[in-house]
């Protein structure tokens, strides 16, 4: 099945981070966040009074290298699905850690007819 319309705006992994960075910060959160490609935890907020922290995995509904032939062309069923999967499974490593037994892990993907797809079932 094909989605029902083409996307108007299409967020890579830079974008969803920037997004999520910036509702966290406007619940006084510190926020930091990396580019796509760079390791480490993709979003690691804080709160700045409780010190509640949350870490997550994020994933973009297109390439973040705006010189690949594929940025800006929406992943297909297979890609959204394999981006899911492991965003899934980097949240569930960092959940068997003794290290983050504390903290909130989750993950951040965009909302697109393949990504819902297989992130809602």
């Amino acid at each position: 099945m094909e989605p029902p319309s083409v996307l108007t705006t299409l967020l890579c992994e830079d974008d969803v981070c920037e997004t999520v960075a910036h509702w966290f910060e406007q619940r006084d959160f510190t926020v930091e966040w990396r580019r796509a490609g760079v390791r480490g935890f993709d979003i690691d907020a804080t709160h700045r009074v409780s010190g509640q922290r949350w870490i997550l995995e994020a994933k973009g509904a297109t390439n973040s290298n705006k010189n690949s032939t594929t940025f800006g062309k929406p992943y297909n069923q297979n890609g959204a699905y394999s981006r899911v999967s492991q965003a899934y499974w980097m949240a569930s490593r960092w959940a068997c850690l003794e290290s983050l037994k504390d903290v909130n892990i989750g993950i951040a993907i965009p909302s697109t007819y393949y990504f819902d797809n297989h992130s809602r079932q």
